[in-house]
């Protein structure tokens, strides 16, 4: 979000300080300037949006013949497509100006802030996508530091028999791997946190599930301290933290790559100060399954997202028909 509000603030000075520029010395001549802006914002993005369409494409080309046809597998096709159409309309809408006998009223006024406000909508989208992507893969990234106290392991669902699909036991390998790495570096032990409620269709909770797999990989059980109640991300981190109790307690948080961006965001929800970390996946799925924490995104936030939003295109609006 701090990325995202910096790159539209970016875009709004660079507006503004043509409008005055142009305003200085060429007042008399100044017409649809700020809709040229935005067109000449949307040309900069084609790269970037083209780039963005063919890898989606290909990775959900291949996600689809590894784990067969869902909704869900092509999403990021359909994400490209949406992103292709809207620098299309973005670019034949002037057309429709001088294609129609318009009057005045409607050519000059409604049809420039209707531009302007479809245009902007447009780019608030592309950048508030790439500035997602960009935080993501930063905390993909992330290393925490050495200096843990507890480490909790977000739930993702189990196989039939209990045991762990290949997802969540990436996710308590990563936090094992932390573990042994802190150990070896400082000394110092963390206490495991498997997080993960039982399911309609589960034997077991996720918790224990991953209680079980933590002791076969030879850590104490007093090492491991399981919440068993939680059924989404957010109560993954409340639960979490009541079961911690210790508010000044050092925490990391492991889960899927691309999941640690918005499991942060989570864990700020519920005042619980962890750092995140996270498995790798294979690189077909990664690329979709963004799209999916994207769109989980945009939900949790939508409030805040329709605001300023709904901001960004008055503003696009006031300032197409001032320098008009």
């Amino acid at each position: 979000m701090i990325l995202f509000t910096g790159l539209a603030a970016f875009f709004t000075l660079l507006s503004t300080f043509f409008i005055l520029k142009y305003r200085d010395y060429q007042a008399h001549t100044m017409q649809d300037l700020t809709s040229t802006i935005l067109m000449l914002i949307i040309y900069a993005s084609i790269p970037f949006v083209l780039l963005y369409a063919v890898s989606m494409t290909v990775s959900n080309i291949s996600l689809i013949r590894h784990e067969g046809f869902r909704v869900t597998n092509a999403l990021g096709i359909a994400i490209s497509v949406a992103m292709i159409l809207g620098i299309g309309i973005c670019f034949f809408l002037p057309a429709l100006r001088y294609t129609f006998n318009l009057p005045i009223f409607t050519e000059y006024f409604v049809y420039t802030a209707v531009y302007a406000i479809i245009c902007s909508l447009y780019i608030f989208f592309e950048v508030y996508l790439l500035s997602t992507k960009i935080c993501a893969l930063i905390a993909a990234k992330h290393q925490p530091a050495f200096d843990k106290d507890y480490i909790i392991i977000l739930g993702c669902g189990i196989k039939k028999d209990g045991t762990l699909l290949p997802l969540l036991k990436g996710r308590v390998d990563k936090a094992i791997e932390f573990y042994h790495k802190q150990l070896a570096a400082t000394g110092k032990k963390a206490v495991f946190v498997p997080s993960g409620g039982q399911g309609s269709d589960e034997i077991i909770s996720e918790g224990e599930a991953m209680k079980r797999y933590l002791l076969e990989q030879g850590i104490p059980e007093e090492q491991i301290m399981p919440e068993t109640k939680s059924t989404n991300t957010l109560e993954n981190m409340k639960f979490s933290k009541e079961l911690i109790g210790d508010n000044g307690a050092k925490v990391a948080f492991s889960t899927t790559n691309y999941h640690v961006f918005r499991s942060g965001i989570f864990s700020n929800q519920a005042k619980l100060k962890a750092e995140g970390m996270g498995s790798k996946t294979k690189w077909y799925f990664w690329p979709n399954a963004f799209i999916r924490e994207f769109i989980g995104l945009i939900v949790s936030q939508k409030k805040k997202i329709i605001v300023l939003a709904v901001l960004a295109a008055l503003i696009s609006a006031a300032l197409a028909l001032w320098t008009m």
